[in-house]
């Protein structure tokens, strides 16, 4: 009978903790015990165990960053073994994506797979068969466990308990509990009394770093220490929002009585946060300085949907649009798109392109419109129904106040958080009344005036499910020729975006280049140069100014007026255009 030939064995071990790996004889010394007498068994087919030992001791098999499994994975495909025994399945991986990925190395290097306790080789469809149901139920028994963990941590902060982790600065953590650590609550005491006489984190910040005061200084249980580092900005916000030293446990957003005691007064502590509040981003940014004030081109970008759930998101294109001295410039137009139309083409989808400044406008109108009769379904500790309504009045205001590429509109937005569904037939907006709660305690300021809104606009009607709020807007969405039109789908008028108030950075533009002009008429034998040296003034900028004081005498009332396109800007103005009139307003979209 001819000799089998040899098949070289190679055997891992896994240990999830490193509990008990101290001792002499332990959980990997048995898994190789099991996994020899296995090869020993086998030794008529030519198994031989090599000699060369993979063990993975206190390593998580939820994933491949183990040091002897990338050993062993790197002698196999150096051919240096041909068979990997384990004692378990799941000692070797507890993914079923690690698991097959592996399967695939052990394929293309023709080395079989084996596990002890669970009678089955790889080289068979029924052993790959039984491979995956196996790890398939490894994997779903760690995903338990995993969910078990979280419910488990979940209900001990209900009940106020500290759940492990690097203890906070001012706390030890002693006996699975947070106990007063008296030097560092001094130290916790300072950041919030320096904040509040400060005039922000910065020198709050720098005065903590002059004191020679640090973040926290520990020891973790693997005897690792981290020292104390100075501190910035970030990491004291972080001390100054933690609900821990007010005496509570938080929670996916709740907070819960804790077991521990609190280090920080009520009173410090609301005075604290009301300043942190007061210097959040201001909505009153006005529209002096533009490139300051668009926190983003796209303001409903990631909030936007269609009704049939695919997302809408940002695009533009250029024209091409001929000067008077013959060069083009490129004028940008803003849209959004379905990503049905872009992934499954453009036929395919009711809902194509929609004009970004006509629905920002429509969106921005239905929450500002909303907002002062949704006061009825909030309810606030600190504010009554009538200053619920006041605050939400002048928010309302404050939105119908400006434009949408200012900051404010994107501030809100972001507060809010709504689901915006886009159909032909209406516009679907849903708030949530604890994000409506975020607006009460801001201050904005008054306004009677009106800007980039959507005149005449239907009804909106308001729904309550629970703690969800809908508005729906009888809005009927049009495409025409790449256009997009909105309809009113009660008297089926085209509704178009209606500005009101005039842009000050438009009106600025103008007024100076009137100035300049007429400061060239009153010097005419003098140069650009020499006139601009008074006022220390660049002669380029000066020079594209100029080029606005040149429009038709049509495009300048409208300008102060407050009636020129919406989406007109600074550069087009300040762009140089045909001397004729009606070009002019061609170029600019007067037309």
């Amino acid at each position: 009978m001819p000799k089998k030939p040899t098949r070289r064995c190679a055997i891992y071990t896994r240990k999830s903790s490193e509990e008990g790996l101290e001792l002499e004889y332990n959980s990997l010394h048995a898994q190789r015990d099991a996994a020899e007498a296995f090869i020993q068994s086998q030794k008529h087919e030519g198994w031989k165990v090599i000699k060369q030992a993979y063990d993975d001791g206190g390593i998580s098999g939820g994933h491949m960053e183990r040091p002897a499994l990338q050993q062993m994975l790197g002698d196999l495909k150096a051919g240096k073994i041909d068979v990997v025994v384990v004692y378990k399945v799941d000692r070797l991986s507890r993914s079923l994506a690690d698991f097959a990925q592996m399967m695939k190395v052990f394929d293309n290097h023709e080395v079989s797979f084996v596990s002890v306790t669970q009678q089955f080789n790889t080289s068979s469809s029924m052993g790959r068969l039984t491979l995956n149901v196996l790890l398939s139920f490894a994997q779903f028994e760690r995903e338990v466990t995993g969910e078990r963990i979280r419910d488990k941590i979940a209900l001990s902060k209900k009940k106020g308990r500290w759940t492990g982790g690097v203890p906070p600065l001012g706390y030890d953590a002693e006996g699975g509990k947070l106990k007063i650590n008296a030097e560092e609550t001094e130290v916790v005491k300072q950041c919030f009394q320096l904040y509040l006489e400060s005039s922000g984190l910065i020198e709050t910040v720098n005065k903590l770093n002059e004191r020679g005061l640090t973040t926290k200084h520990f020891v973790s249980t693997k005897g690792r220490v981290h020292e104390g580092k100075p501190w910035i900005a970030k990491q004291l916000h972080r001390i100054l929002m933690q609900p821990i030293y007010q005496g509570f446990v938080q929670h996916k957003g709740e907070q819960y009585p804790g077991e521990h005691e609190a280090i920080i007064e009520e009173e410090l502590w609301n005075q604290v946060q009301t300043k942190l509040r007061e210097k959040q981003p201001d909505f009153q940014k006005g529209i002096t300085n533009a490139s300051k004030n668009i926190q983003s081109q796209h303001p409903l970008k990631g909030f936007l949907h269609t009704d049939d759930g695919f997302a809408l998101t940002p695009t533009y294109t250029s024209k091409k649009i001929k000067q008077a001295d013959n060069t083009n410039i490129k004028k940008r137009y803003r849209y959004y798109v379905s990503q049905r139309a872009i992934g499954q083409g453009y036929e395919s989808s009711k809902i194509k392109t929609v004009n970004a400044l006509i629905l920002e406008n429509t969106v921005k109108t239905i929450i500002a419109q909303s907002l002062p009769k949704l006061a009825k379904f909030i309810s606030h500790d600190d504010f009554s129904e009538e200053k619920v309504e006041q605050r939400l009045s002048k928010h309302a205001n404050y939105l119908s106040s400006i434009a949408v590429h200012e900051s404010g509109f994107s501030e809100i937005l972001n507060l809010l958080e709504p689901k915006i569904v886009l159909s032909t037939e209406q516009i679907i907006i849903t708030l949530n009344q604890e994000n409506i709660k975020r607006l009460l305690p801001i201050e904005v300021k008054d306004s009677n005036s009106k800007f980039n809104t959507i005149k005449e606009l239907p009804n909106v009607e308001i729904e309550i499910k629970g703690e969800l709020i809908t508005l729906t807007s009888a809005v009927n969405l049009k495409f025409s020729r790449g256009r997009t039109e909105l309809i009113d789908g009660q008297t089926g008028q085209v509704i178009t975006p209606s500005q009101v108030t005039p842009n000050q950075n438009l009106v600025q533009v103008i007024v100076q280049a009137e100035f300049w002009r007429q400061q060239m008429i009153d010097s005419p034998t003098k140069s650009m140069s020499e006139i601009m040296k008074p006022y220390d003034v660049n002669p380029n900028y000066v020079r594209r100014l100029l080029n606005a004081a040149y429009l038709a005498p049509e495009i300048k009332k409208a300008i102060f007026q407050g009636t020129q396109p919406s989406e007109l800007q600074v550069q087009d103005l300040t762009q140089k255009h045909s001397m004729n009139w009606k070009t002019q307003k061609e170029e600019l979209g007067f037309v």
